[in-house]
This record gives structure tokens, sequence and C-alpha cells, in this order.
């Protein structure tokens, strides 16, 4: 199957210049588990960003968004129960969604803030997870009528 880069995924791109070599090298500290080189990748290149991927806005943290974020949720007792313990925040649709990353596995995760038991596997790369969400704003849509 050949994969689409982001690039070529995103509509309407509000890209970020890359991270610098500091930026992520504060960030690769505080993520306390194997973190997916994809990610670290994608940072290189854009420091955060978004578009529209498919039907859905689409919209991953800055390296200091990223930490500020995660730090925000670390002082919050319920959050830390129930998400930073077990995900690491990197981005979200603008609405309900957050996406993150599965601390024990290094897998791409959709999360809803609301229901601390709702988390979609979406894919094990960074470029299987914008691939996978892609697809899934277009089916998401055709379910909806839209």
């Amino acid at each position: 199957m050949v994969e689409n880069t982001f690039e070529e995924l995103i509509t309407e791109p509000e890209f970020k210049v890359g991270a610098t070599q500091e930026e992520q090298a504060r960030l690769k500290a505080k993520m306390d588990f194997d973190y997916p080189p994809s990610y670290l990748e994608f940072l290189a290149r854009h420091n955060g960003g978004g578009g529209w991927l498919g039907r859905g806005w689409f919209s991953l943290y800055s390296v200091a968004d990223a930490l500020d974020i995660n730090a925000l949720w670390m002082k919050d007792a319920d959050y830390e129960e129930h998400f930073i313990n077990y995900y690491w925040l990197i981005g979200s649709n603008g609405s309900l969604f957050t996406y993150a990353i599965e601390k024990e596995t290094g897998h791409f995760v959709e999360l809803d803030v609301f229901d601390d038991e709702y988390a979609v596997y979406l894919g094990k790369s960074f470029q299987e997870f914008l691939n996978f969400l892609h697809k899934l704003s277009f089916k998401r849509c055709d379910e909806d009528g839209d």
C-alpha cells in the first residue's frame, strides 16, 4: 500500500517551521516513554501545524504546546490518573477528540477527554496514524449524512 505524506494528506495546511535540536531535546527529556521516531521526524520538519485531513480538521501541537499541555494536565489529579500516566498528548481535531501516543506501546490513539474509557487505536507509526485518520474522517462524515 502506498501511503501519502503529511503534506499530501493535508489541505489548506498551516505548517510551522521545524523544531530546533534544542526543542527536540527538551521534548525527549520530558517524554517518559519510548516515543515513536516517526513523530519526532515530523516535528523536525514541521514544529506543529494542521489543516483539513479528509473531511475533518487536524492539528498537531508544537513542541512548546505539547510540553505546556502535558504539564498542565499533570497538575490535574483526575487527568493524571486517567490520561497522563498512560498517554502523551500531541494534537486534536479542534473539537471533542485529542490525539495522543500511548506510553506503554508507542501507538497513536484518539481520546475523548470527557470519557476516560474511550481510546481508539489509530496506528503504530505516525504515517499509519495520518492515513487512518484521513480514511476515518470520510467514514464519520458519511455516517453522519454529511
